[in-house]
């Protein structure tokens, strides 16, 4: 009787340190047919709870969410550790129980694989306020020279002055929704083209509206590194608050690398 009781006692302990310490994805409906949700549902199906609802954990555990949604879903729920993963390192900085993982590639990957294709290269970008992660880099020297002009109303001003005054080759377009809405790109990519300049992204979707190379993360390893994360997280590991994809993808337009007459070497992926 009594190594009964110790057994049930042993099973109720494992179980409630299980889920104190528990790993868990929200996947709303609204999301089902997001390439990325799908690829992080795949990632952590085997590992982790997946909630499709409402989020109704025990206390301790790691909420993995992208999107508005999730903060809506995830606020003010106390005693829960949240793992956001955001298009754009914003302004929005992390709170007290918040990591942030931003779905682009850092500034300094980017400068990497730039130096390595050329010589010298002015990369031009516009950005919102002083926490932009381009604008903090830019002060970092390397054969590849990031020029910004902070713009608040006027984007296509702010392009004119880097394209005329500061005279760059190629022009950044980052994933900041506060300056780049759907009709801004569409008119911004448009302007570049007939200016004869080009235009990197960090969204591999403009390169069919005339973007010359994007450089994006690779989709998989990008959810296994969420979950690799999260499982930091919950097992009180050293990490970071917020951090960038670790894996990078050149993905490019030929017609439009010919046009520019822009050589790469080793690309990936390429657009036709």
């Amino acid at each position: 009787m009594v190594l009964r009781v110790l057994l049930l006692w042993l099973i109720a302990c494992h179980s409630s340190i299980s889920f104190a310490s528990d790993v868990a994805l929200y996947y709303p409906q609204s999301l089902a047919t997001n390439s990325l949700s799908i690829q992080l549902k795949s990632a952590f199906s085997k590992d982790a709870n997946i909630i499709i609802d409402k989020i109704n954990v025990n206390p301790g555990t790691v909420v993995v969410g992208a999107g508005r949604d999730f903060f809506e879903a995830a606020h003010d729920i106390a005693d829960i550790y949240c793992l956001a993963v955001l298009p754009y390192a914003g302004s929005q900085q992390p709170n007290k129980r918040e990591y942030y993982l931003y779905f682009h590639v850092s500034p300094s990957d980017i400068d990497a694989f730039l130096s390595q294709q050329f010589d010298s290269l002015k990369v031009g970008f516009i950005y919102f306020d002083e926490n932009d992660p381009f604008y903090q880099y830019a002060a970092t020297k390397t054969n590849v020279e990031f020029i910004g002009r902070k713009v608040s109303n006027d984007v296509f001003a702010g392009v004119r002055r880097l394209r005329e005054i500061d005279k760059i080759d190629i022009f950044l377009i980052t994933n900041d929704t506060r300056l780049y809405s759907s009709k801004v790109l569409r008119f911004l990519l448009e302007d570049m083209y007939r200016q004869n300049l080009p235009v990197i992204a960090l969204n591999k979707q403009l390169l069919k509206a005339g973007a010359s190379i994007a450089l994006v993360p690779k989709i998989d390893e990008f959810a296994r590194q969420t979950l690799s994360i999260a499982q930091r997280i919950r097992d009180k590991l050293d990490t970071p608050f917020s951090q960038f994809s670790n894996s990078l993808e050149v993905v490019v337009n030929q017609q439009l690398l010919k046009r520019f007459d822009i050589q790469l070497k080793e690309v990936s992926k390429h657009e036709k």
